[in-house]
């Protein structure tokens, strides 16, 4: 086994200065709003006491109905974009598909665990995703392994009984989609995701010491090697399954790595509001990203009278190449979304939905539809909107534009300095550097002949130029049409 560890960094800034507006006036539509009757659940007699050692699975069944019109974690796409699979309840927890253009929900199973004569609540499951082939989906969940450390103490009542579980092993565990039943993919793991092509899998290492918690690894599962990345919060795989982006929590920054290893690349964003990002998912095109940032902190007054603060979130969509970002939605106050994720064929966005100052515990699933091409129309309205400023650093839209097979690309510097200017692809790679010289101050500009480095004439698409002098860059977008 191979292990590559991680440790270079990049410094790169982005130039960013305009408040962000919004792409949406709604938010959706909550996909859990359907008038199912969980009551058709209700089996006969009378219901256990919550962790009742004469547990029954009919009724906890029952109640993971009730509990889904409540709470809600987060959810995740089937691989056909026909169903999303939600995560409710906490005792007894349970699993559920729900249709994404309505119908009552599915239940697949609880996620209670068996010891000995007795069922133990898993706590809160979060769901990570799907399989590629869409058989099995991956949740949070704790094994019970003495052997490990994991101590269980239990006393019992005349009809019920209290638990305690101290050091159990953190799994990822499976659940098959057609029969329910639950085993356990990987011990002392969290966040597990496989690559689209399947060959690779990363997962977060399980553990209480906050170094190694923020350890995540890349598994080729051919080869059985492995890349080790520290400080990484969240990550996903890249649509191409090349690379694995990550947020690195110490350094506040956004980083690309491949999955064989290297030095990270680091991406030229700038992160909204709290300077932090929570969580996020990959636009199918590669270009596109959405994620979860602090939007300020929500006052409330408890019935005992005394003051508290809870954070409260927004969504935002950043494209990674011309590393603006865009606020999906308006800020309402006391509400909190989180956990965005696209549909896999990046038509819809799911997130979830909670209003503080309503409900503190009842979560919505919503969904909206995505269009990216009033996103990219945003982007370049606030590109324009900056560069049209008197401070005289620019990078004007390519003219003309689409263009076969040339274009002229025109900039403009305050000061004489050292610029680079250069095309990527919608993967985010540089193709084609067209200048990188100590330039004067004023205007310039460069044709592009819509050819590589090597001088190869390059396939109808979208590119970007990009420039990048001291610690600002700038970028456009343009459409090479044969």
């Amino acid at each position: 086994m191979k292990v590559f560890v991680t440790g270079c960094m990049l410094a790169i800034m982005f130039f960013s200065g305009t408040a962000l507006a919004e792409v949406y006036e709604d938010y959706g539509t909550n996909i859990l709003s359907m008038n199912y009757d969980y009551e058709q659940y209700k089996p006969e007699g009378v219901a256990p006491l919550p962790l009742s050692n004469h547990y029954d699975y009919d009724w906890a069944k029952y109640l993971a109905y009730k509990n889904l019109s409540q709470i809600v974690f987060n959810s995740a796409w089937s691989p056909d974009g026909e169903w999303i699979a939600v995560s409710a309840g906490v005792n007894p927890g349970g699993i559920f598909k729900v249709p994404v253009n309505g119908g009552d929900p599915v239940y697949l199973n609880n996620t209670c665990i068996e010891y000995g004569d007795y069922v133990l609540p898993n706590g809160l499951s979060i769901l990570y995703g799907f399989s590629n082939d869409g058989s099995e989906l991956y949740f949070s969940g704790v094994v019970l392994d003495e052997a490990q450390g994991t101590d269980v103490v239990i006393e019992d009542g005349d009809d019920s009984f209290s638990s305690s579980i101290n050091y159990p092993v953190r799994s990822i565990k499976a659940i098959d989609m057609e029969s329910g039943e639950i085993s356990t993919f990987i011990e002392h793991a969290m966040d597990g995701y496989y690559s689209k092509d399947g060959n690779y899998f990363v997962y977060r290492i399980a553990s209480d010491d906050p170094f190694e918690y923020r350890t995540i690894k890349i598994e080729n599962l051919n080869t059985k090697d492995v890349v080790t990345i520290t400080n990484a919060y969240c990550f996903q795989f890249t649509p191409d399954s090349k690379h694995v982006i990550y947020w690195d929590d110490e350094q506040e920054a956004l980083w690309k790595i491949s999955v064989n290893g290297g030095d990270p690349v680091k991406i030229p964003i700038e992160v909204e509001d709290s300077g932090k990002m929570y969580n996020f998912d990959i636009h199918p095109d590669g270009q596109w990203i959405v994620y979860q940032g602090g939007a300020g902190p929500r006052s409330k007054t408890t019935n005992s009278g005394n003051f508290s603060t809870d954070n409260i979130s927004k969504l935002y969509a950043c494209n990674m190449i011309s590393g603006e970002s865009l606020a999906l939605f308006p800020i309402k106050p006391n509400t909190r979304m989180s956990h965005p994720r696209f549909s896999p064929d990046g038509t819809k966005l799911s997130f979830t939905w909670r209003d503080l100052e309503a409900d503190e515990t009842a979560i919505e699933i919503h969904v909206v539809d995505i269009a990216l091409e009033n996103m990219n129309k945003d982007i370049d309205n606030q590109l324009a909107v900056e560069q049209d400023s008197p401070s005289a650093f620019a990078l004007n839209a390519p003219f003309p534009n689409p263009f076969n097979p040339t274009t002229t690309i025109s900039f403009t510097l305050a000061e004489p300095g050292f610029a680079e200017l250069a095309v990527f692809n919608s993967s985010g790679q540089k193709i084609r550097t067209l200048a990188a010289n100590t330039f004067s101050a004023g205007s310039h500009a460069v044709v592009w002949d819509g050819r590589d480095d090597n001088g190869g004439a390059l396939s109808s698409g979208v590119y970007f130029s990009r420039l990048t002098t001291g610690n600002t860059t700038l970028a456009r977008r343009m459409t090479l049409l044969k």
